[in-house]
């Protein structure tokens, strides 16, 4: 199994000791704007530590149904493609979308199902029809395969550590969010994926 985390804070500060303790694998954010959003300079010193990276795309509160349509979905994949552009992040790699919450199998099927074919046409559209980047969910694990075997929106999966949701059990996930701590200071969750799980490193 291969080991990593993912956190909303900057990690140039511990990718070193990411990597000695035997991390493979950083999960960080595009989003609009915040703090939380990965640099071109960050992936580099993820990447010449040696370390994998894995992005989502998480802007505003996805934590309700009401923030998914597919109207939103074509936003944000238009956007978070724009981002993996900029960053020079890799043909072939993933953005993983997140669904924060645990919707009902209704909400599945409908708005958020949506939403992912709107990521899927934002990213054809700003691609003029052939995109170089995978989609990915993090979710529940009724969310993650119902979207990835059931409705083929989705080639990768990313389970969230909330055990009270729906299909935890899931088994299909390309990655699984565990308990975290502090590392350096900053807060991090640790996480293990298999082989394929879109990641990516960039050139110096």
């Amino acid at each position: 199994m291969i080991l990593g985390i993912d956190a909303s804070n900057n990690c140039t500060p511990i990718a070193n000791a990411l990597a000695k303790a035997g991390r493979a694998f950083v999960c960080r954010y595009y989003a609009n704007f915040g703090k939380k959003r990965l640099t071109h300079s960050e992936a580099q010193a993820l990447s010449q530590a040696g370390l994998q990276i894995v992005t989502v795309w998480e802007d505003g509160s996805p934590t309700k149904a009401t923030y998914f349509s597919y109207a939103k979905g074509v936003d944000d994949g238009t956007s978070a493609y724009h981002d993996a552009v900029s960053l020079g992040q890799p043909s072939g790699s993933a953005i993983y979308f997140a669904v924060d919450f645990d919707p009902t199998p209704s909400d599945i099927s409908g708005v958020i199902a949506d939403y992912f074919r709107g990521v899927a046409d934002g990213f054809k559209a700003i691609a003029d029809g052939n995109p170089q980047y995978q989609i990915g969910v993090y979710g529940s694990g009724l969310t993650c395969s119902t979207l990835c075997q059931q409705q083929s929106l989705a080639k990768y999966s990313w389970l969230a550590m909330a055990r009270g949701w729906r299909q935890y059990a899931y088994s299909g996930w390309s990655i699984k969010q565990g308990v975290g701590r502090k590392i350096g200071g900053i807060p991090v969750d640790y996480d293990q994926a298999i082989a394929d799980y879109g990641a990516f490193v960039i050139a110096p």
